[in-house]
């Protein structure tokens, strides 16, 4: 699923210097990697995917244009039915502002190509699946991906008009509509 990138630099309260929202040495881009997103000490070891799932948040993620961002197992877009199972989301606390989306139903994490600007769904952890979240100051969030703000490249995602969950890339100096969103809390 293609994606559109933007550049947020208004809203990115943090620098992005290479120490920046270092993830760590036990984090990897490589697929067969066994090491999981959250970092551990050597006492405690790898964690395991089951068990951290238990201490995520269950939410909805409501675009400020009226979608709900669905993960299913086509890929990602936008639904306006708050009850369809696909937009039932897993928010997995990475470090300080950071997270990794993962959709309960689909059991799929969402992640970014920042080569291409691709935003796709992936059972494999690494850093294309995390991303930073900012607060606007109209109390909406952002997320920009990890790889592109610590390349400096600082890039948020959007769900647009065609139900797709996109990457923008013109220099807009502030997240429209499309790129702001709030947290809904599941029943369950």
């Amino acid at each position: 699923m293609l994606a559109t990138l933007s550049i947020s630099k208004e809203y990115h309260h943090k620098t992005t210097t290479n120490n920046a929202y270092n993830l760590g040495d036990n984090m990897s881009d490589d697929p067969n990697n066994n090491n999981h997103l959250i970092r551990t000490d050597s006492k405690v070891g790898k964690l395991v995917k089951g068990k951290l799932l238990r201490y995520a948040r269950r939410r909805r993620l409501l675009c400020k244009n009226g979608m709900y961002l669905a993960i299913d197992k086509n890929g990602v877009h936008g639904t306006k039915d708050p009850n369809n199972p696909y937009a039932e989301i897993q928010v997995l606390s990475i470090g300080s502002d950071m997270l990794a989306l993962w959709g309960t139903r689909a059991g799929l994490y969402l992640a970014v190509d920042t080569e291409s600007g691709k935003i796709y769904t992936t059972s494999e952890e690494g850093k294309h699946c995390v991303f930073i979240e900012t607060f606007t100051k109209d109390f909406n969030n952002i997320f920009e991906s990890y790889k592109s703000v610590y390349d400096n490249q600082a890039k948020y995602i959007a769900l647009n008009s065609q139900n797709k969950l996109a990457m923008t890339d013109h220099n807009e100096a502030k997240p429209d509509r499309n790129g702001k969103f709030i947290w809904e809390l599941v029943d369950k």
